[in-house]
């Protein structure tokens, strides 16, 4: 499903920020405002940025922007981190807007084990990922 602008969410660090919403209109599971936790900053670039939400249930990981050779590296490092906040990881893809080959082969050897869940794989992203005759994330 597409995303749109809408569902709110503190960030601990400043004022309400407006974070994407399903075109439905419905936020998802871990963005409804009364389960919402800080959101942590975990990279940036010009390009891409990645954040943490740590929820009871589990710890979500959003990838929002582009990813291609120049921060694909990048990306594979903090995720790697990433893993040790919490077994119960789950990825977020929806915001991502473009990912090249580096980012396909960075994102498949970091899901390799399968032990966290991809969520909102984009469809750009899953078409690479067929033409490649990779499995799909979701």
């Amino acid at each position: 499903m597409p995303l749109r602008s809408g569902a709110v969410m503190s960030r601990g660090d400043g004022p309400l920020e407006e974070l994407p919403k399903f075109a439905d209109g419905n936020a998802p599971e871990q963005l409804a405002p009364e389960r919402a936790r800080p959101e942590q900053l975990l990279y940036v670039d010009r390009m891409l940025r990645i954040t943490c939400t740590v929820t009871p249930a589990s710890s979500v990981i959003w990838l929002a922007g582009e990813i291609d050779a120049t921060n694909s590296r990048a990306m594979l490092s903090i995720l790697t981190q990433a893993r040790r906040i919490d077994e119960r990881l789950i990825l977020d893809l929806g915001a991502v807007t473009f990912a090249d080959i580096s980012a396909i082969k960075a994102l498949t050897a970091f899901t390799a084990d399968h032990t966290l869940h991809v969520r909102n794989t984009p469809r750009q992203m899953a078409r690479l990922m067929s033409l490649l005759s990779l499995p799909p994330f979701d």
